[in-house]
Formats: C-alpha cells, structure tokens, sequence
C-alpha cells in the first residue's frame, strides 16, 4: 500500500473481496490502508436487529472512528454510515457513547467462561480509546445509520466500515482463536472474503463440524423479534436449523461465512480454529470430506407461533454410525430470544441429535422457552424414515393427549401455552416410538341436525373399530376451545363398522360446534373433525377447511343443507377431473372428510360439489 487508502465496497448488490493471496508479505504498507465496508440492508430486508459481526482488518483503529464515524455521542456526520453505539453503564456517554441504556448494551462480546454476553464498556475506557480489531467479533445492535436515535425511528440502510491492514500471508497473518473443552467461542471471519467452514475445519483441530450464525431475518413466533440462531451441521449436511429465511432457506446446504460475518464453534473436546489463505471461497477446494447423507434419516421439527411465523425448529438425525449418548456429533442449542425450541437429552438441550437407528420405546424429548401466553404449532416433517413396523406419538403431558405423527408426512400438533406454569415446564412433550399395533378406529363422518329449538342431534360413524376404550363428546362455541359434556363407550370393537348418537338437551342459543375425542385403551387418543351447527337464523352454507388442503385430508362443511346425495368432483386447471366421489347426506349439518389419496399432486384446483338443490364450486390448494 503506497500513502493512500483503498476501499473495499459494499452494496446492496455486490460486496467486494481479496483473493487468494499465495506470497508471503505480498503487501507493502505506507501511510495507507485498507477500508473495508459491510453494507446492513436495516430497513428493507429487515427491521433493526443484532448482526454478529467480524472485524477484517488489524490495527489500531477505535470503535469511535470506525462505526462511529469519528463523531461524537448523537452526531451524524456521515448520513448512510456507521450506527449508534450505547453503554449499560452511568456515565457512558462521557466515555462516547451515544446513548445510556440500562437495561443491556448495543455492542458486546462472548464469554466462553460464563456462556454469557459482555458489554465492551468497562466504566473507564472511551469509544476513542477502544481498539474495534477483535478476533471474537462483536454482537452490535444495528438501528441503522446514525441518524436512528430514537426507538420510533425507523430503520435505515447503513453501511459499517472499519480501516486497517488486510490479515494476509506472513507478519499480516490472522489469529488463532481457542475453543476451550465444551464451550463455545464467537469466531470473526478475517478475512475480506468469503470462507468456507468446511474448508475451514482442514486448518483447524479439534473444532466440531458444526457452526452458529446468527439470522438477523428471523423474526420469532411474534414476527416482531430481532433475530435468531441458525446451525449448520455436517450431521444435517449443512442444512440450517432453523432455516426457513431468505438467508438460510431450509433445504439447501450452505458452508459459507461471509465477509465481515462472526459465527459460533463448538469443540467438545477442545480445539483452536486456524484461518488459511485456501479457506477462500474464491481459491479453496472442498478437500474435506462430505457426509454421505443417503441412508440417514431426518425428523425435522419446527415451532410457529399463532399467525404461524416460524420462530426455531430442531432436528434428530438417525444414522448407524452415530451414538445415543451426547458427544461431537450433537450440537447445543442457542436459545432464541422470542420462541426457542430444543431437545432435552440428559442436562443438555440440543438444537440436533444425532442417535442410532430408531427402535422401539426410543422417546425424543422436548423443551420450549421464552414463549408467551398464546396459542403455538409445532410442524413436524420426516425425511427418510423407514419405521422398520414402528409407529411415533406426540405426547402432551400437560394435556394428557398422545397424538399419532406420521413417519410419511408432515404432522401439525396446535397447543396453548397458559398462566398455569405446568403448561410450560420441562418434558411437557416428547416423541415415543412404537411398535406398531393394529390400526385404531377411523372417523367416516360426524353430523349435527337441529332436532328443535332446544335440541341437538350428534352422530359420528367409525370404521375399523378395534381397541377403542370411550368417545368423549365435545362442544364449543368458537371452533377452537372445547369442554367435555358427555360420554359414550365404545361398543363394537370387533373391526367392523359403528354408528354412534348423542343427544344434546342444553346447546348454546348461538353457534355450536361439536367434536369427538376418541380415548383408546392404549392410552393414544384421535379427534374428530368439527361440525357446526349455526345458530336457528344462520344461512345455509357449504365451506372447505382447512384451505390450503394439507396431508391430502379434505373437510368439507355442509350447514343447514337438505338430504340428498351429493356428488364431489376436483379438476386441475385444464378442466381434467382428478378426483371424485359422493356423500349421501342426511340433511342439517354433516361434515364429510375425504383423503385425496397420492394420485392428487400439488397445486391449485377447482372444487365442485353438486346435488338436486344446486351446485357450489370454490377453488383450493392442495399442499
């Protein structure tokens, strides 16, 4: 470098890099120096968030000239650079600091002694005096430019920058970063480039194959948080845990960390991460060894909260090769700040387990935080499972409730968290594995026909009964919350076919809504779809739920409809019928549930259902 400085751009489209640098002391310094700039898109691809952030330059710069942009506490000198900076700490703005927030600081570093944040402020040294080169990087909450002062304010694009000279081969080498045994340690990428981790674990020992980025696009299950953690793992081929975001989609591998981006690694057994030339992107070979994923198996899980924004997610990994006892190919969980989402295995909580091929009375644990009193989902989706006979439940202690999940398909399970504090402690749920036993009953349909002004007939029919123990009528006046008001035993048992009526003498004046909860001896219970009976003054109506069509599973709602049979027809767009079939109503309120078998695939179709009354036609996606 000659006495002028180069600047390394960074924009909304394009970041600018350093190649592979291959000869030893290759860059010369005069007066000079390098800028390298990290462009925050705060604003229009999210909110104001924390970024963990790299510094990839050495030297004496402070905090105050770099993401400061020199100025003092609330000057914006530069508008579209740097950010404020605030202080926990009494007097901090006499120190430079823009703000005083007592309740936490805006920049702080990791401290792998006590798993916890620390604030760079310690009451004595200023902004000015505060060297920003830090092998750990830095957490810095980012409002956006400097003229964000305010918390109504709203976030803009800026840009940080820090000036120095470029780690390169030689005196400019980067530094090594030590991973104490069991912990973890934020590690900044040095580079202005881009990096490869898995190129990164051939120049490092002893590092687990696995890393934490964290996600300033996830948005936890209020849709109003500030980021989350991502793990990327080679126990799931380095697809992201969550996932789920433009950043980190949840199918695609991704091993990159970027320029000016800081990430976690985890040692179990103690290690130092090494940083090479060759661990460029621009230069590097995958030269280590992928994971061949053809044979493991997934159960991939994640937590959305009542809109249903997904907020953290978890996997279980079955491989042979792997153990049932924690050890380097599980990864701890880093907790989200507004919906975290993990599996307990002994004192440990993972965002991954890695475990043995599944056999029967394997049981996954599960563990939930920072959640709020609200309604939550949990998705369920396999990936390679072959059951070997086994079956899977969800089981809700709190509840009581022991819910089949598919080993083919997705499963979702709503529940409530609620101000009793059972309904958030620790082994609340858990996955139990199962050998298969014969198959439980299966609901053919329910109905509900106004038999007065006082009176409501109920009858749900059920197939293939064998095993079951009581039916439990349920009745609500909004769909979604249900309270017990009778009980009807069950009475076949032999495998056949059962019809069964209850007579409700004391229904809401206003709309009713009527499930069955079927209690099996084994302990697993199964519900009913929902039938509605409207209010005396309600308007005939036929509705489709739940619409997108998910699990091929069809409900279809018919409310003060006369008897009759009515015919089921879904076309694609090109008018072709995929799917047919009839329904021989009673007339009142029925609802008839329909699976759509394999032969639909996904899209968008027409659903059309005719009878001597007219017909109805509504469009719907089948997911």
């Amino acid at each position: 470098m000659a006495n002028f400085n180069t600047t390394l751009k960074s924009d909304a489209a394009n970041t600018a890099n350093v190649a592979v640098i291959t000869t030893t002391n290759s860059i010369t310094y005069g007066t000079g120096q390098f800028v390298v700039e990290r462009y925050i898109p705060t604003g229009i691809a999210h909110g104001k968030s924390w970024q963990l952030l790299s510094v990839p330059v050495s030297g004496a710069q402070s905090v105050k000239a770099a993401w400061q942009e020199g100025n003092a506490p609330l000057v914006n000198s530069l508008p579209g650079f740097g950010t404020t900076i605030t202080s926990e700490r009494a007097g901090a703005v006499a120190r430079g600091y823009d703000f005083y927030t007592a309740v936490a600081p805006s920049i702080k570093t990791y401290s792998p002694a006590t798993n916890a944040w620390i604030g760079t402020d310690d009451g004595v040294t200023t902004t000015a005096a505060l060297p920003i080169a830090n092998k750990k990087g830095y957490m810095l909450f980012v409002r956006g430019d400097r003229s964000v002062q305010t918390s109504a304010a709203a976030a803009n694009v800026t840009v940080l920058r820090t000036s120095g000279k470029l780690f390169s081969p030689g005196t400019d080498a980067p530094f090594s970063s030590t991973v104490p045994a069991g912990k973890f340690e934020t590690v900044g990428n040095p580079y202005a480039s881009a990096i490869d981790f898995t190129n990164l674990l051939t120049t490092s020992t002893g590092i687990d194959s696995k890393y934490y980025v964290w996600d300033p696009l996830l948005p936890g299950t209020n849709g109003l948080g500030y980021g989350g953690y991502q793990l990327l793992s080679s126990a799931n081929v380095w697809k992201p845990i969550p996932g789920g975001t433009a950043n980190y989609p949840t199918a695609i591998a991704y091993t990159k960390v970027q320029s000016g981006q800081a990430f976690f690694a985890y040692s179990t057994a103690g290690g130092t991460v090494g940083f090479a030339e060759a661990n460029k992107l621009s230069g590097s070979n995958m030269v280590y060894r992928q994971p061949v994923a053809g044979q493991r198996s997934f159960l991939r899980g994640w937590l959305h909260g009542a809109t249903g924004i997904m907020a953290d997610g978890n996997v279980v990994a079955f491989d042979p090769a792997y153990s049932n006892i924690f050890d380097a190919d599980d990864a701890i969980k880093l907790p989200n700040p507004t919906g975290s989402f993990g599996i307990q295995r002994g004192d440990k909580i993972l965002a991954l387990e890695a475990r043995n091929t599944i056999v029967n009375t394997d049981t996954v644990f599960y563990t939930l935080g920072n959640l709020a009193v609200q309604s939550y989902q949990i998705r369920f989706a396999p990936e390679n499972i072959d059951g070997n006979g086994l079956t899977a439940y969800f089981v809700d202690k709190f509840k009581g409730t022991r819910v089949p999940v598919s080993l083919a398909d997705s499963t979702t399970i709503i529940f409530e968290i609620t101000p009793d504090p059972l309904s958030i402690q620790a082994g609340r749920f858990y996955i139990v594995f199962k050998q298969a036993a014969p198959l439980p009953v299966r609901f053919v349909n329910i109905s509900a026909i106004r038999k007065g002004s006082t009176t409501i007939e109920v009858s749900w029919t059920v197939h293939n009964e064998t095993g079951a123990d009581d039916y439990e009528i349920e009745r609500g006046g909004d769909g979604r919350n249900f309270a017990r008001i009778a009980n009807s035993p069950a009475t076949g048992n032999n495998g056949g076919s059962v019809r069964y009526t209850y007579t409700d003498n004391a229904p809401f004046e206003a709309d009713n809504f009527y499930r069955i909860r079927a209690v099996n001896a084994d302990g697993s219970v199964q519900y009913s779809p929902v039938a509605k009976i409207p209010s005396t003054n309600a308007v005939p109506a036929i509705s489709i739920y739940p619409n997108p069509i998910v699990n091929k599973i069809i409900n279809i709602a018919f409310l003060s409809q006369p008897a009759g049979n009515y015919s089921i027809q879904l076309s694609n767009k090109i008018g072709q019928v995929v799917y047919s079939n009839s329904a021989q109503l009673p007339g009142g309120n029925t609802v008839k549930t329909l699976s759509l078998g394999n032969e639909v695939a996904s899209g968008i179709y027409q659903l059309r259902i005719r009878s001597a009354n007219g017909d109805f036609s509504q469009q719907v996606l089948v997911k």
